[in-house]
């Protein structure tokens, strides 16, 4: 009996070693070899990152991949590490090409929720899917304001038109509204100026009659003076953020152009009384 207790206890001891496979470093050969014991899939890690408010239109994104390091007791050659990548994408445009930068600093970001993106890309041609994922919303215009949106439109080609938007930002009471944009004609064209669809536009909110007019183009100045204001309609003002226009935009020359709002343009009230407006936010178009 002694006998065999000694016996399970010494297999008990050296069982595993002796009969479970013990992974060695040939099984760590290809790190990027999903049957690899030492893969891991493509995946991001966002160390720096906004909260999830941020009362500033800058903000900084800093990451790097999980797959770092080597499995312990193995030298195994992670040199390739140095060859991972990663690419990019804010609110939904395309992906950037895949480059070795691992922060980003973000600028002129709008008053809205924002949607970052970012994935990892091994030197075998893995792709992180999904990407990771992360939302921050900024609120750093305080109203009553009017700006653009986007804010900066930084992937615009010369000769192409763009669409921008104008809205009125935290504002109450507003009945009428006059906004006079100022530009370059060298740098920039200005084509359409029309109102949003009822079921957008601030003004009409419940599909109430509104006045929208182009009222000048002049000659001798580059601007285009917008006129609009709620007319026979059940409600006598809105208050809020919302959407007033939309401009279409043609870059004439590679480089930033802007489009700015003058200290002309104006908020009215139901009493056709001025309301204060806090800031007129330009909107800034970076063409190649």
């Amino acid at each position: 009996m002694k006998i065999i207790l000694l016996m399970a206890f010494i297999f008990s001891i050296v069982g595993c070693s002796l009969f479970v496979d013990t992974p060695d470093s040939t099984d760590y050969a290809n790190v990027w070899d999903p049957s690899s014991d030492f893969y891991k899939p493509p995946e991001t890690v966002l160390l720096v990152k906004p909260a999830s408010l941020i009362n500033e239109h800058t903000t900084t994104f800093v990451w790097k991949s999980t797959r770092t390091g080597s499995p312990t007791g193995t030298s195994i050659d992670t040199s390739e590490y140095a060859n991972i990548s990663w690419s990019y994408s804010l609110n939904g445009k395309d992906f950037t090409p895949d480059n070795a930068i691992q922060s980003l600093l973000l600028t002129y970001l709008t008053d809205t929720l924002n949607i970052f993106e970012v994935r990892t890309h091994y030197p075998n041609g893995e792709i992180e899917d999904p990407p990771t994922h992360y939302e921050f919303r900024v609120d750093e215009i305080k109203g009553p304001s009017l700006r653009f949106h986007p804010r900066k439109y930084d992937d615009a080609v010369v000769g192409m038109p763009i669409t921008m938007e104008l809205y009125a930002e935290e504002v109450t009471g507003l009945t009428g509204i006059r906004i006079v944009l100022e530009y370059s004609p060298d740098s920039l064209t200005i084509g359409d100026i029309s109102p949003p669809a009822d079921s957008l536009f601030f003004l009409s909110p419940n599909g109430e009659t509104t006045l929208f007019l182009e009222s000048s183009r002049p000659d001798n100045r580059a601007s285009v003076t917008i006129n609009m204001a709620l007319a026979g309609a059940d409600i006598v003002s809105v208050s809020g953020t919302g959407l007033l226009a939309i401009v279409s935009v043609t870059p004439k020359v590679v480089g930033t152009s802007y489009i700015r709002i003058s200290s002309e343009s104006i908020f009215r009230d139901s009493d056709n009384r001025d309301i204060v407006i806090n800031r007129r936010v330009e909107g800034i178009i970076i063409a190649k």
